[in-house]
């Protein structure tokens, strides 16, 4: 198995980049047999017929589970050759994109030991010659599973971990249209739910929000985890709302929109039925933004172009307040993935590619204000997910 070398900013993110190691490091041997059969979700009671809600297809209850996914044989050589990564990345002091309200703050590189004491699972989208899958991993590198199968340009993306770590909810196209599938972590029980996009579980698993493109344009919804009783979030014409996000609490859903002549800010609104939208950034991006909200509620992480196209990685308050780029040694990518909170909300993991092409992981501290490589890649890299287990 392949392995990263030089031990990175303490022991804490050491144990999150052994996690990204061993997902990157998928061998030709056969999975475990013998995972129990799914049993989620327990039934599929069709919706109501809603005329603003799309058209609900599910498995029929007692359709067999599919088989075990079997090993990525045919590209484990196309996953991942990994090499020394740097030790640390210190930014070079670079300009930030002006803002209604003036500069975000740029954050200083810090040198404070990072603590130790992550926990959890990853799960990550990698592209293969073949198309791209995901994988997941305990965050101490142990109980690594292959989640999903490859197909011929196939696409398993934007995976979300449930909130009891149990199951990934994840957006492909293995129909030749966007879906939402629902796969076990062991890799058993995979399920399609419904037609959409980029998916996000409520905080207590009941829920989950996802796009859903009407007329040419892009919609929240939400509905039960079960696919049944979805509902219209927004409306608005000529304009495009994505990438829902849920706040700790379960009662807003920050999203980005391209509504009021914008090419992407950041928006919130009540979970429950769309209303108190509100605008928290004003002409921010030069096209759709990312937003994560944190697990402790204090402020939601964005990934988002610049005037120059330039990708950037900050924070905001909830309340639009104190945008703040977490480092602007980012100047060197050309592209950032989804970026994941850790449960702490005290590290923030993302996938980025430099302007020579080079795909790398990184790990930024929160605390110490201290982006690190954490591997270098010669595959693509894409959404990155974090859940306590």
């Amino acid at each position: 198995m392949l392995k990263t070398r030089n031990a990175l900013i303490g022991a804490g993110l050491g144990a999150a980049i052994a996690a990204v190691a061993m997902l990157m490091g998928i061998q030709r041997s056969v999975l475990a047999q013998g995972n129990p059969t799914a049993t989620y979700p327990p039934t599929w009671t069709p919706a109501p017929t809603l005329t603003d809600v799309p058209t609900v297809t599910r498995t029929p209850t007692g359709s067999p589970t599919p088989t075990r996914i079997s090993p990525l044989i045919q590209t484990a050589t196309a996953l991942a050759t990994l090499r020394t990564p740097a030790a640390s990345f210190t930014p070079v002091k670079n300009g930030a994109s002006p803002t209604p309200g003036g500069q975000p703050t740029i954050e200083a590189t810090a040198t404070v030991p990072v603590g130790a004491g992550l926990v959890g699972k990853i799960v990550i989208q990698l592209k293969t010659e073949v198309g791209t899958v995901l994988v997941s991993a305990n965050a101490d590198g142990s109980n690594r599973v292959e989640l999903t199968k490859p197909t011929t340009n196939s696409q398993d993306i934007n995976p979300r971990w449930s909130p009891d770590g149990k199951i990934v909810i994840f957006q492909s196209n293995r129909n030749k249209k966007a879906e939402l599938f629902v796969v076990n972590a062991d890799g058993s029980g995979l399920k399609r739910l419904e037609n959409g996009e980029d998916p996000a579980w409520s905080p207590d698993g009941k829920e989950i929000a996802f796009v859903f493109e009407r007329g040419g344009f892009k919609e929240i919804y939400a509905m039960r985890s079960d696919a049944t009783k979805a509902r219209r979030l927004t409306k608005a014409a000529n304009s495009n709302d994505t990438a829902p996000s849920w706040s700790p609490d379960g009662s807003l859903i920050a999203i980005s929109s391209t509504r009021e002549n914008s090419k992407g800010d950041l928006w919130v609104l009540a979970a429950a039925d769309g209303k108190n939208l509100r605008r928290l950034t004003t002409s921010l991006s030069n096209g759709p933004i990312v937003p994560i909200w944190a697990p402790d509620g204090k402020s939601i992480a964005l990934v988002y172009q610049d005037a120059q196209n330039i990708p950037r990685l900050a924070t905001v308050k909830p309340d639009g307040n104190d945008l703040t780029l977490l480092q602007e040694g980012n100047l060197d990518l050309k592209f950032v993935s989804r970026p994941a909170w850790s449960p702490d909300s005290q590290y923030l993991v993302y996938a980025g590619q430099t302007q020579d092409g080079q795909w790398a992981v990184y790990g930024y501290s929160v605390q110490t204000k201290q982006r690190t490589k954490v591997l270098d890649l010669t595959n693509e890299v894409g959404a990155v997910d974090w859940v306590k287990q």
